[in-house]
């Protein structure tokens, strides 16, 4: 466990939480702006609209009733039954994807050598945190 521990301090570490900070800040700005863009594309129908250019113009109330439609109720269900069946093909793939065999192929060391780090400092910050 304390080596566990250790490993997150490591730079790969710090590395990879840096790199999920920035998916999220992606993410976070494509919500932003694909709903940005549909209140402004309903604002400008509202306006287009009110200045009676158009003989057919589109209905407000349509437009807004397919907004709440997929806001709150069509995406939020697609994505949670994606992300749903992402995690139980995960999950099934780690409890039954395996291949059980009977022969030991790797051997879990009793004890660490230093040369399980990447240098002296590391495995001395190991040593003084047993």
């Amino acid at each position: 466990v304390e080596r566990d521990l250790a490993s997150f301090q490591s730079e790969y570490a710090i590395r990879n939480r840096d790199k999920i900070h920035h998916i999220i800040f992606l993410c976070l700005f494509w919500i932003i702006f694909s709903l940005s863009s549909a209140l402004y594309i309903l604002h400008q129908i509202k306006i287009v609209g009110e200045m009676e250019v158009q003989e057919e113009e589109e209905d407000i109330d349509e437009a807004w009733m397919y907004f709440w439609i997929y806001t709150l109720g069509i995406i939020p269900w697609v994505s949670i039954g994606g992300n749903a069946l992402q995690w139980w093909l995960h999950y099934r793939w780690i409890t039954r994807g395996g291949v059980a065999t009977d022969t030991l192929s790797k051997i879990v060391p009793s004890s660490l050598q230093t040369d399980d780090f990447t240098s002296e400092e590391e495995a001395k910050r190991y040593v003084a945190m047993a």
